[in-house]
């Protein structure tokens, strides 16, 4: 039976909602987001406050109105494991909120048409476990302004699943100490471009770096990884004595 499967991160009406806790003068694309929690309902207000600038003369009956501050609201809940070894997203936040005196963070929404990275200040949180080890929780943010020359909210288009992932070289022999460039090629081609996550089987026998360069480490055989969404793609790396 063939599955047809939807791209989990954005399918349908789901939307992805990440936090990165870190300042506002951080670019928020280059930064790792993490899932704040498995959330039941969301809801984004965009609103602004305008100003009357109607004068004397104004015509067709009309007041002439301008805007003065514009405001990202985001509001959800859902729920999440307790107790687990590594703390789950939510309780991240909820240090933050308690640590900070004034708990700010990155967020990211990802709609299946646009992703929406958002600086806010957390001014609401509220948890419980009512059975088991299931915590539900609830939260509110509100875009703030980031105190350097990055916008408040960045909105970009949403880049479109990746169909295919071909990495070159596909082998690739080298000596310890040595170095090759790898390069992944994704299809369709998007913009913005989709990151892309190298990693390496063995990096005791080849390490990669974050842009798909490979050191040889020691004499050996080892399979790099490429990977974008849900798709991947491997190149063979030999490694031989120096």
């Amino acid at each position: 039976m063939a599955l047809n499967c939807k791209n989990p991160n954005a399918a349908g009406k789901s939307i992805l909602a990440e936090f990165s806790a870190i300042c506002g003068d951080v670019d928020p694309r280059t930064a790792t987001f993490q899932p704040i929690g498995s959330m039941r309902g969301k809801d984004f207000t965009f609103s602004a406050d305008t100003i009357d600038t109607t004068a004397d003369d104004s015509d067709s009956g009309f007041r002439s109105n301008l805007v003065t501050f514009k405001t990202f609201e985001f509001t959800g809940d859902g729920i999440c494991r307790f107790g687990s070894e590594a703390d789950s997203g939510n309780s991240i936040l909820t240090d933050l909120f308690f640590e900070e005196d004034q708990p700010m963070a990155w967020f990211r929404f990802t709609f299946p048409d646009r992703t929406f990275y958002v600086y806010s200040i957390i001014n609401e949180m509220s948890r419980s476990a009512p059975f088991d080890d299931a915590v539900t929780f609830s939260m509110s943010t509100m875009a703030t302004a980031t105190g350097s020359e990055l916008p408040s909210v960045i909105v970009e288009r949403t880049p479109v699943p990746a169909t295919s992932v071909v990495v070159t070289p596909a082998s690739n022999p080298i000596k310890t100490g040595a170095t090759v460039q790898l390069t992944a090629t994704v299809l369709p081609v998007a913009t913005p471009a989709r990151p892309v996550v190298w990693s390496s089987a063995d990096a005791n026998i080849a390490s990669v770096s974050s842009t798909g360069l490979v050191t040889g480490k020691a004499v050996g055989t080892t399979t790099v990884k490429a990977k974008v969404g849900l798709k991947s793609a491997t190149a063979s790396v030999v490694v031989t004595a120096p």
